[in-house]
């Protein structure tokens, strides 16, 4: 072989290329920004709450069945149709951030001082949720985790479960299930 020609292999390519295409390709591979998950949106100053099988229903905390007030704690969360005009304003919530955490949340109804909590700091799968005066208990915080595909998931810090709806239809009320990502437990937040 001469000084400065490089070996050849029998087909005519470069030794060289064929061992340097390899260490190159894993270069690549390395330094590569593998494609992510988008980003979780902001989460609106006020929305609605919608489960991702039937987006036709919003959340709402109508009356308490004694009362018959939306204003009073023991409120059952429920679903309805988003554009019902019987009580409006009780289908339109706040999302007020736990002091320095990144995705706890005390879940509000707009224009009351009543927050989403799992009542009786239940951590049984079917507990009912409801609105109660806003506290600083855990049964009122919410982890809200955004799945990358455009659904909120709602997991109480109390139960460790997630906010979850059997029956997509107007009027069911709002359990706690096991958490597991399905349908059941994946909201989308639209601005109100």
């Amino acid at each position: 072989m001469l000084c400065g020609t490089r070996p050849t292999t029998t087909s005519g390519e470069s030794v060289f290329f064929r061992l340097l295409l390899p260490i190159l390709a894993t270069l690549a591979m390395l330094t590569a920004t593998a494609p992510s998950a988008s980003a979780a949106p902001a989460i609106p100053d006020s929305f609605t709450i919608r489960p991702k099988a039937a987006t036709s229903l919003c959340v709402k905390a109508p009356a308490h069945p004694a009362s018959g007030s939306g204003e009073a704690n023991g409120s059952v969360v429920l679903l309805e149709f988003c554009g019902s005009s019987w009580m409006p304003t009780t289908k339109t919530w706040t999302a007020n951030r736990v002091s320095g955490t990144t995705d706890l949340y005390r879940i509000r109804r707009q224009w009351t001082n009543l927050c989403l909590e799992i009542g009786g700091w239940a951590n049984h799968d079917a507990a009912t949720a409801l609105t109660w005066t806003c506290h600083s208990g855990a049964n009122q915080t919410w982890r809200l985790r955004w799945d990358g595909g455009g659904w909120w998931e709602f997991r109480n810090e109390a139960s460790l479960r997630c906010l979850d709806v059997r029956v997509h239809r107007a009027w069911t009320s709002l359990n706690q299930w096991g958490c597991h990502g399905g349908g059941e437990q994946q909201w989308v937040l639209i601005a109100a």
